[in-house]
């Protein structure tokens, strides 16, 4: 086994032709590499060597081993017409740095630069438009509880069917919803005839025929609650017919 160790130079002679030059040392752990010795230690041997290379190929390319990209850049700003361009670069990236930095420029804060800002100096926290203007909110509407009381929807026994004199009584109430945007909330009740939990079926069944004359009315469906008691809260005795009769109902509530 030996180590090479060697150190070499190259020079340019012409732009195909160059001299290299070049020496080598050859590090062995052979003791007898030359036959038997008096000394026992490590030899070595070394090479020294020259010549030329020459370069083939167009001669347009330049030879790689010489070439210096650096170089050849600081060579072509020597060229007055490129330095002038690249003054003129310069120029122009400063004068857009100029225009970004007043376009970013906000004085006042609110999210649209001086440059489109049509009401500047608004206060802070204020919320704007596109261009700048503060935005102006229409004042929220409250919706109006109904102003009136109105009797009892009545119905017949074992119905949920509106009568036809209810008609007078809801087309009021109608008018006045939309007139007003305004909320209501109806109640059904049934007798105490029946099962509880069908008694609770036909109260909620009256209250959403009454709304649904109402929406069919105009009124918005949003603005009607509906509540089903069945037979609890009576208003009459539910031992007698009269008593039963009123009982079955929907209350309209402001």
């Amino acid at each position: 086994m030996y180590v090479p160790v060697g150190v070499g130079a190259k020079f340019k002679l012409s732009e195909v032709v160059a001299l290299n030059l070049g020496y080598t040392m050859n590090f062995t752990d052979e003791a007898f590499l030359y036959g038997p010795s008096a000394v026992n230690s490590k030899q070595r041997f070394a090479n020294v060597y020259g010549g030329l290379e020459f370069t083939l190929g167009s001669r347009d390319k330049e030879n790689l081993t010489f070439a210096n990209p650096v170089a050849t850049l600081y060579d072509e700003l020597k060229d007055p017409s490129l330095r002038n361009e690249v003054e003129a670069l310069k120029q122009r990236v400063s004068t857009l740095e100029s225009t970004v930095d007043l376009l970013n420029k906000d004085s006042d804060g609110d999210g649209v630069s001086d440059k489109f800002d049509k009401c500047p100096n608004t206060p802070a926290g204020t919320v704007v438009d596109g261009s700048g203007c503060p935005i102006k909110f229409p004042e929220p509407v409250e919706k109006n509880i109904v102003s009136e009381s109105y009797p009892n929807i009545q119905f017949e026994f074992d119905s949920s069917v509106l009568k036809t004199e209810s008609y007078p009584t809801l087309d009021k109430l109608a008018r006045e919803l939309r007139e007003s945007n305004g909320t209501v909330t109806l109640d059904g009740y049934a007798s105490a005839e029946g099962t509880e939990a069908y008694n609770l079926n036909l109260s909620k069944d009256r209250a959403n025929a009454v709304k649904q004359y109402l929406v069919n009315a105009g009124v918005p469906a949003s603005s009607i609650t509906v509540n089903a008691y069945g037979e609890s809260n009576p208003i009459a005795s539910n031992a007698t017919e009269e008593g039963r009769r009123l009982n079955r109902r929907v209350e309209i509530k402001k």
